[in-house]
């Protein structure tokens, strides 16, 4: 249909009156520029008009023609028509092949603005960037779907509206992003199923709500997904097990409610997994222990319940695990001692009993243990002194008991350590005093020097 209508219409381009006839026409009739591929020929008159016309339009509806980033060329005559050839190479921020316009990149730009319609005519354009250019407002374009865009990028513009359901027209898309433009709206389209190659996904920071759409399980190209910040409400759909190409995922600081769905476990690419401040509720699943590639764990902040799975012991490449603030029960697990790359362990402020573990000797890497705030019992295990890279330790408002090892004293790289409102401590060394931080509020210091196990050597 395209090249027919080229036929009959070329030979009236005559002059700009001409050309707007043969436009008006084109729009009305609905054309489908998304189908349409690069050709590798010259384009067309007619077409080299069209998207020469249509950045005469962007320049007039913009500052541009007052910017000195930009080139002298940037400038059309009375006609709109481009002084020189815009795939020459003195126009900047546009890239070319075969004399069609390909690629746009105002990234930081500070381009002020709204965009023309007659962008929607740009079928050729497969990049558009208009990243940290806060000044591009307006309607979200539902035109943005007629393109043949591979890659979108609109962080931190202040365009406005939902999200066009044309946009999963845009079946060649891999990377979307809309970080940080707080106007936008309305739902995730459920259209948005159709992207298919679609790999980075980023609607952080924005005002989109409703539920996530189930259609979101048909993106299986997707490796990186961030819907934080956002208004989204609702349960996680089951079909996110689907995206086992998805690596990391970002869904925090959302009111979701309801449980983890178990099909989550399938998961077992993702590497970093960020959901906190949630209204999430319910127990871990045990097939979070499939999670192979898991490296970052963060679920704090929300109301997870029941005890940490041995199953998540499984996961031997994780190197920061953070449960913080839920409300979670039973002992922590000893398996952790063979995670070997783990150099992050938070679990305050949940309700968690019985003794610290002592067989985490194996942790060389870690730097940060917080236990504080829950209901450990029984000795601080000497076999910690063993941790030769720990900067942080926190076991207060806990149930210890004994004498604190001065073993932990020797620690070379220890910056702080906490063991306030333990009462059932009997004292600890004077040694702990040369820690820059030492915290024992409520706990005496010996009076002599105290009895504790042997020591493990030099560390």
């Amino acid at each position: 249909m395209f090249h027919s209508f080229i036929n009959i219409f070329t030979n009236l381009v005559t002059n700009r009156s001409n050309f707007i006839i043969v436009l008006c026409f084109l729009v009305t009739q609905k054309i489908n520029y998304a189908s349409a591929q690069v050709p590798t020929a010259a384009p067309t008159e007619l077409y080299a008009t069209q998207q020469f016309s249509s950045i005469c339009d962007f320049i007039a509806g913009t500052n541009i023609a007052t910017k000195t980033s930009f080139s002298d060329d940037w400038n059309c005559d009375i006609n709109g028509i481009p002084i020189t050839d815009p795939c020459s190479d003195t126009w900047y921020h546009v890239v070319c092949t075969n004399g069609f316009i390909v690629d746009l990149d105002f990234q930081s730009s500070n381009v002020v603005g709204t965009l023309p319609e007659s962008f929607g005519l740009l079928s050729s354009l497969t990049k558009l960037n208009f990243l940290n250019d806060n000044g591009i407002s307006g309607l979200f374009p539902t035109y943005f779907g007629n393109m043949n865009l591979r890659y979108l990028a609109l962080d931190f513009t202040s365009l406005s509206g939902p999200l066009p359901s044309e946009l999963g027209q845009l079946s060649e898309l891999t990377y979307f992003s809309i970080n940080s433009c707080k106007l936008i709206s309305g739902p995730i389209p459920i259209e948005f199923g159709n992207l298919g190659k679609l790999m980075k996904f980023n609607m952080a920071i924005t005002s989109v709500n409703g539920q996530i759409p189930t259609e979101i399980g048909d993106m299986t190209a997707l490796t990186y997904l961030r819907i934080d910040d956002t208004d989204l409400t609702g349960t996680i759909p089951n079909t996110m097990g689907q995206l086992t190409n998805l690596k990391a995922l970002a869904m925090f600081t959302v009111s979701l409610t309801g449980t983890l769905p178990t099909a989550m476990g399938l998961l077992n690419s993702l590497t970093t997994l960020n959901m906190y401040h949630t209204k999430i509720s319910g127990t871990i699943p045990t097939s979070f222990g499939g999670l192979s590639s898991m490296k970052t764990l963060s679920m704090y902040g929300s109301s997870l319940v029941g005890p940490i799975p041995t199953q998540l012991c499984a996961l031997t490449k994780i190197i920061e695990f953070k449960l913080q603030s839920n409300s979670l029960t039973g002992v922590f697990p000893t398996c952790f001692g063979a995670s070997v790359n783990m150099e992050h362990i938070d679990v305050q402020h949940n309700s968690l009993i019985g003794q610290l573990p002592s067989q985490m000797s194996n942790l060389i890497k870690l730097r940060v243990l917080d236990v504080r705030f829950n209901s450990f019992t029984g000795v601080i295990p000497v076999e910690y002194a063993s941790y030769a890279k720990l900067v942080y330790l926190y076991l207060n408002q806990n149930s210890l008991s004994g004498v604190v090892p001065s073993q932990l004293c020797t620690m070379p790289m220890v910056y702080a350590i906490d063991i306030s409102d333990n009462t059932p401590i009997v004292c600890y060394d004077s040694c702990m005093n040369t820690i820059p931080q030492f915290t024992s509020t409520n706990v005496a210091q010996c009076t002599s020097t105290p009895t504790s196990p042997p020591t493990y050597g030099k560390y």
